[in-house]
């Protein structure tokens, strides 16, 4: 996924830092220069900013990216 692809409002699966499973926000902020993406958790309504390295389209891409980031741990 990329930052240039993105719309303030649109919904996307998240990896939120530390997070075992992925979850849908709805975007609020794009950040260019530090390549970040913020918004809101469409179930508990917290606040998330993430990479955009850590986003996906679908739920089963983002969990194929907790995947490659347990691998990194390894």
């Amino acid at each position: 996924m990329k930052l240039e692809d993105l719309n303030l409002g649109d919904i996307i699966w998240v990896v939120p830092w530390r997070h075992k499973k992925p979850v849908q926000i709805e975007v609020q902020n794009l950040y260019e220069e530090e390549n970040v993406v913020c918004g809101v958790d469409l179930i508990d309504r917290k606040h998330i900013t993430v990479l955009i390295d850590w986003c996906g389209d679908s739920s089963k891409e983002a969990r194929k990216l907790i995947e490659k980031r347990d691998d990194k741990k390894s």
